[in-house]
């Protein structure tokens, strides 16, 4: 696991050399986070590759990157994990290949030098891959199949610029730091902007199952950007699928393969107790160190309790883990907005994002491999309980602030804007032939998980932890899409396949329950003046107001203190627009949320010789 980054030149004079090494010394040090033990870059006249690396497989200094062929020809920066690694390996021992290291990097090394592109299409697991050989000047940069790894770029007429984080791309003196307000309706809506747009002009994400390639043997000017994997009508109903609980087994047994200590993050939903029941039963684990975020029911005033302890301690007990569990106080909640948006590099997809964040840092000094459920909802439509799949299409996607209260502050044109890229998904020719339920899962996994993925590897990386979801393996795609639509969703309940497979190892009440989720008691937060109320408080309507209409916003202002000001809508409008705020103030203006947090100190390091 590590953060990548890398320019690609069009003008290969000194100065223009020297100025990209430069760069690539201040990037990597932006992603010092995702690779905290050891970081290298190589370059020539063209194409420069850095690496900062977090060792999970083989932890010796010959596994470290950038990572070269014996014979120097073939180099690879890499961040991610390889799940099927091992399979690889084998063939490609068979082919001849003679390896120095056991760590998966150099699998994807040699694979794209034995097929080529097509590798992408073997490797099962998360990765951003740049791939390039010297002597033909081929260079590949690659995203894995759902996302669950970032590769953000900049490219234009004399450079491309891509990196694991946007920070490094902020940091580059060519670059210059404008929020992109054509996206910011799409984040009303959804709390997600969607690929290929960020919320910086000039600034794009590589959608999941892309990749770019340059040959440089010709110029510049050859480079193209193609889809190497979708789902798509074509895959549905593969003979040779196993079954989900085959799938999930192969996929949790990969997951735990790693060379430092790992966890399971164990909310107490049916998805993680299922890898931790899974862990224990069939592959004979015993005191598995599981880490849990719990909440005070008793302090809240505008959320229903939520804190899902009680279940928690069940799968602890039942399956004897070493469970710790983690309470954070008021003045942690407070501090861990504005830097959560600093590592998320966006408004947060949630308020439980903050949650996420601190989680990491606390398990931070005991793990650095951490299993998740995250993904299960998203594929088997867990979300959807007592969902009518005969609803217009626009009911799949669901309203974070809804139409009307959209369109007061964004206007139609904005709400077309909004839900432009998600109709033209639903529509697209490629769907055509599913189910509306293959559909909802389709959508889902390319929206809604999307975003999560990218708040999955922000969090738990910047404290330098490799997160790892058994559930987005291409084993699962392909045993969820064999299925009929009867075997995920009755009518009633969503995720039926993985309620039944968790049967095997719980009661009906602990597997059937009303589902929660994993979300924040955010108004009680927002409404107290010790915790988020300074950023409602602060938020600029002179600037705003050339954004958005403001008039939600002083509606909000003059409301009395009550569940009426901070729940539903009235909420979700003050929490969005404090968002907005507070990135522009960090990212754009660089001024100063907080006081005394040691991430701050890099702050000038994106606004430095720009």
């Amino acid at each position: 696991m590590c953060g990548i980054l890398g320019s690609i030149l069009a003008n290969t004079s000194q100065q223009t050399q020297e100025r990209e090494k430069n760069w690539i010394n201040k990037g990597l040090r932006l992603l010092s986070h995702r690779g905290p033990d050891a970081d290298g870059w190589v370059a020539d006249e063209a194409v420069c590759l850095g690496s900062r690396r977090l060792r999970i497989h083989d932890l010796s200094e010959k596994a470290d990157q950038p990572l070269e062929c014996r014979e120097g020809r073939f180099v690879v920066v890499f961040n991610g994990a390889i799940f099927n690694h091992l399979d690889l390996r084998r063939q490609l021992i068979s082919q001849g290949y003679d390896f120095q290291t056991s760590c998966d990097t150099e699998v994807v090394l040699y694979a794209l030098v034995e097929w080529g592109a097509t590798a992408l299409n073997r490797f099962d697991g998360m990765y951003a891959i740049a791939w390039y050989d010297r002597k033909s000047r081929h260079l590949i940069i690659a995203r894995d199949k759902l996302g669950i790894k970032p590769l953000y770029f900049h490219q234009n007429s004399s450079f491309t610029l891509f990196a694991s984080e946007i920070k490094p791309l902020l940091a580059h003196p060519k670059l210059k730091r404008r929020l992109n307000t054509s996206v910011v309706p799409e984040f009303l809506a959804y709390q997600f902007v969607s690929p290929p747009d960020t919320m910086f002009e000039g600034i794009q994400i590589l959608p999941p199952g892309h990749m770019m390639s340059f040959n440089l043997e010709n110029s510049y000017q050859d480079k193209k950007t193609s889809c190497y994997w979708q789902l798509d009508s074509a895959k549905l109903y593969d003979p040779s699928a196993t079954s989900v609980e085959e799938a999930l087994e192969i996929s949790v047994k990969r997951a735990w393969d790693a060379d430092r200590n790992s966890g399971i993050q164990l909310s107490g939903g049916v998805d993680s107790s299922l890898i931790t029941a899974i862990s224990n039963d069939k592959f004979g684990m015993s005191n598995i160190n599981t880490y849990s975020v719990i909440f005070d029911d008793s302090k809240i005033q505008y959320y229903q309790p939520r804190s899902e302890e009680a279940y928690i301690q069940r799968v602890s007990d039942d399956f004897g883990t070493n469970s710790k569990m983690f309470l954070f106080d008021d003045n942690q909640i407070r501090s861990a907005l504005p830097e959560a948006i600093w590592w998320n590099e966006a408004p947060l997809q949630g308020p439980s994002t903050c949650l996420y964040m601190l989680f990491a840092r606390a398990i931070s000094e005991g793990v650095k491999v951490l299993l998740t459920g995250e993904g299960a909802d998203d594929i088997f439509l867990g979300y959807f309980a007592n969902w009518d799949f005969g609803l217009n299409n626009e009911g799949l996607f669901k309203f974070f602030i809804q139409k009307d209260r959209l369109i007061e502050m964004v206007g139609s044109d904005g709400l077309e804007s909004a839900l432009s890229k998600r109709l033209d998904l639903i529509a697209s020719p490629r769907l055509n032939g599913m189910t509306p339920c293959q559909k909802a899962s389709v959508v889902t996994i390319e929206t809604v998980l999307h975003g999560l993925l990218a708040r999955h590897d922000r969090m738990f990386m910047a404290s330098s932890i490799e997160g790892r979801l058994p559930f987005c393996t291409d084993e699962i795609l392909k045993a969820r899409f064999a299925l009929h639509d009867d075997e995920i969703h009755d009518g009633k309940h969503g995720k039926l396949i993985l309620k039944k497979i968790a049967r095997h190892y719980f009661d009906h009440e602990f597997v059937f329950r009303k589902k929660i989720g994993f979300s924040a008691p955010f108004g009680d937060w927002c409404a107290d003046k010790q915790i988020w109320r300074s950023y409602i408080d602060a938020i600029n309507l002179d600037w705003l107001s050339s954004i958005v209409d403001v008039s939600p916003l002083k509606e909000h202002s003059k409301l009395a203190e009550s569940r009426d000001k901070w729940s539903m809508q009235n909420l979700n409008v003050a929490f969005s627009v404090a968002q907005l705020q507070l990135m522009n103030d960090i990212f754009i203006e660089s001024k100063d949320p907080l006081s005394n947090e040691s991430w701050k100190d890099q702050i000038p390091e994106i606004h430095s010789g720009q």
